[in-house]
């Protein structure tokens, strides 16, 4: 397809099929009002109203067209041409189920009231994820085509019906991710774009076209208010406290997020459209202040866990046609600086528009939005992965996220793995683009090499390893966040550490995220009723595990959580917090199995270490009955370490009893601190 299917706005409105044919639209008569006994001077001006937005064009124009033709069909519901203009108009502004009820009665009562009416007709079933219906009103809808219909129809049409054969394919496909509608004060009647969570202040940035509060007060040329950036605050599973931050953030133009870090202390801003712009704040409760212009002529931003990469969409440049997705790597030989930026290739870019790209919870995922073969209509969200040296070609995440309409601004939230947000017009909304939350079913959880620095961690040699999820259904979340900072143990040197959370009960990884790499900061969600098991890693540094038990009936709560790694010298010890033993007794329970896994990985990566695991009891009871309680629980994990490969002379086996409490045996939680198995380094 040409450029002429360009996107127009960042909003990326497909209208330009309807601009193109506002002038040969139907009209719609004024003598068609004359013999209306109440209210023609009303109905006539409603007309007349509608036809001066339908011929603007624009989102904006074309919502206000569609209540103006609402208002006229009150008089005059039978009218051909009025349900023709008012169809269009329900359709380009995102009321599908109007759009079919009015084309289909405009259709019925004159099927050449317009040469398009059959192909709009097609357009609002595709909305409607209705594929087959509307595959055959598109293949049907050409031979009813004049010449100059046929020659800006032809390409649309083309694409069109292969999107709706996709869509008909993918009903029987298992879908790779579900959306749930976000409640409280954030959706409305207005678009909303380009969301993006903070873990700093729990909320959900995101920018919005509503006129009240608005900074600029102005009208864009598609007929809606410019975007400001608006905020709203988590609260028992709602978004509420809506606020706009006005001139902090805000400036007489289009704003919107792109971008936010770990931390949830630097956000990337768009503006006018075209300029991104780098925001920063010392706290929650500071302003945010400008650091100036980073990049223009892009649309979007998006950073490798490292830094070492930047994504950014653009339609400037030799690309494959329409926006692109584009690179740049850190580069050495310029001092840490990024070089000239690459085309993704045609693997990923098509003739068509790829917008929004955004990393995944690993490097080797590119998230992005395209209006091409590989949607079933509109922009669809799809993924590309970096395998055997290359990205591949992309898939469609499924009809659970995607729809006949348009998905887009998809990215998940700093440090998820399955967890995002991202704005469709699926019907269910308020209209236009609202904002959903995202579970991505089967993300892949890929273990990579130790990271090099300026490197990709898609670069290296050695392929990652898949792992799939199992899918499972989004519901109502209970969640627990846990944030925190990963540190040296002096607190002196923030780690680029990796984080996993595995479910005890089942041993599966379910989150693997990476620190920031500049603050070490981390932010973990998970959902209440199950045992989970934390472990940071980080090269040059022992292990560190923490356990979380998490009742089905917890509601919301934030745990804050600093990590502080000891080198793998001599004397370093670490809690193992996810073995368990059931009271009085030493066997090992099967959910300390995936604890032991990891340690005995450590003995692979440092080939000579020698540990001592030793065994430790509170002060209840009789001390020498703890002492071989302690011993034999101590002894029955250097067996299970034998199991699985590390050697004899590598693990010393010793229990304590209650003589080393780290904690006081005063308190109840004091004595749960104080009962626990430790590994220590003696040799390395």
């Amino acid at each position: 397809m040409k450029r002429n299917y360009l996107v127009l706005t960042l909003i990326f409105a497909a209208c330009f099929f309807a601009q193109a044919f506002s002038q040969s639209a139907p009209k719609i008569k004024k003598s068609e009002f004359l013999n209306i006994d109440a209210g023609k001077k009303e109905a006539w001006k409603a007309v007349k109203i509608g036809n001066k937005h339908y011929k603007q064009g624009g989102v904006g124009h074309y919502r206000i067209a569609a209540a103006n033709y609402l208002m006229a069909l009150d008089y005059n519901e039978m009218y051909a041409p009025l349900l023709f203009r008012c169809g269009v108009s329900e359709l380009m502004s995102g009321f599908d189920y109007l759009a079919l009820r009015h084309l289909t009665d405009a259709y019925d009562f004159s099927s050449s009231v317009a040469p398009d009416c059959q192909y709009w007709l097609g357009v609002s079933k595709q909305h409607l994820n209705m594929f087959e219906d509307a595959r055959r009103d598109l293949d049907e809808c050409s031979s009813m085509f004049d010449k100059k219909t046929a020659k800006i129809l032809r390409n649309s049409v083309a694409l069109r019906l292969t999107q709706c054969d996709l869509g008909i394919m993918l009903k029987d496909v298992p879908d790779l991710a579900v959306v749930q509608w976000v409640d409280g004060e954030v959706n409305n009647e207005m678009p909303q774009l380009a969301p993006v969570f903070s873990n700093l202040d729990s909320s959900l940035y995101f920018g919005s076209k509503v006129l009240e509060g608005n900074v600029s007060k102005k009208i864009g040329k598609d007929g809606d208010p410019n975007s400001d950036i608006f905020f709203a605050k988590a609260q028992n599973g709602k978004f509420v406290d809506l606020k706009n931050p006005q001139k902090k953030l805000n400036k007489s133009c289009s704003d919107y997020p792109v971008n936010m870090n770990l931390n949830g202390l630097r956000m990337f801003v768009l503006k006018k459209e075209k300029k991104i712009f780098q925001f920063y704040r010392k706290s929650e409760n500071s302003k945010f202040l400008s650091a100036g212009k980073i990049m223009k002529k892009v649309v979007s931003l998006s950073f490798s866990k490292d830094s070492s990469m930047i994504l950014f969409c653009t339609d400037k440049g030799n690309g494959q046609g329409g926006f692109d997705i584009w690179y740049a790597k850190k580069m050495r030989s310029k001092g840490g600086k990024y070089g000239k930026p690459q085309n993704l290739g045609e693997v990923v870019n098509s003739q068509y528009n790829e917008v929004w790209a955004t990393f995944g919870s690993n490097d080797t995922v590119i998230y992005f939005a395209s209006d091409g073969q590989l949607s079933v209509g509109g922009f669809d969200i799809l993924k590309t992965s970096y395998k055997n040296g290359k990205w591949n070609k992309p898939v469609n995440l499924g009809l659970g996220i995607n729809s006949g309409t348009d998905e887009n601004f998809f990215q998940l939230s700093p440090g998820e793995s399955r967890i995002g947000y991202y704005c469709s017009k699926q019907q269910g909304g308020k209209g236009d683009y609202d904002i959903y939350k995202v579970l991505l079913l089967n993300e892949a959880i890929v273990q990579l090499p130790p990271i090099v620095p300026f490197i990709l961690a898609a670069d290296l040699a050695k392929e990652p390893i898949m792992k799939l999820e199992e899918p499972e259904i989004i519901r109502t979340m209970r969640l627990t966040v846990v944030k925190g900072k990963v540190t040296d143990y002096d607190g002196l040197k923030n780690l680029y550490a990796q984080i996993t959370i595995t479910d005890n009960a089942t041993n599966k990884v379910m989150q693997q995220i990476m620190t920031d790499s500049e603050t070490g900061d981390y932010t973990v969600m998970l959902e209440s009723g199950k045992n989970y098991a934390m472990t940071v890693s980080s090269d040059g540094y022992l292990f560190h595990s923490e356990n979380f038990d998490i009742p089905q009936t917890t509601s919301y709560q934030e745990i804050k959580k600093d990590i502080k790694l000891l080198p793998m010298d001599p004397g370093s010890k670490v809690v193992l917090n996810n073995v368990f033993f059931d009271t009085g007794k030493s066997d090992l329970r099967e959910e300390s199995f995936g604890e032991l896994q990891r340690l005995a990985e450590v003995f692979r990566l440092y080939p000579n270490l020698v540990i001592e695991v030793s065994g430790h009891t509170d002060n209840q009871g009789n001390r020498q009955y703890n002492i071989q309680l302690s011993q034999k629980r101590a002894e029955a994990v250097r067996e299970h370490l034998l199991l699985l490969g590390v050697k004899e002379n590598q693990v010393v086996a010793k229990g304590y009893g209650p003589d080393q409490p780290r904690d006081s045996n005063a308190t109840a939680e004091g004595r749960q601190n104080n009962r626990r198995v430790e590994a220590k380094i003696l040799s390395n």
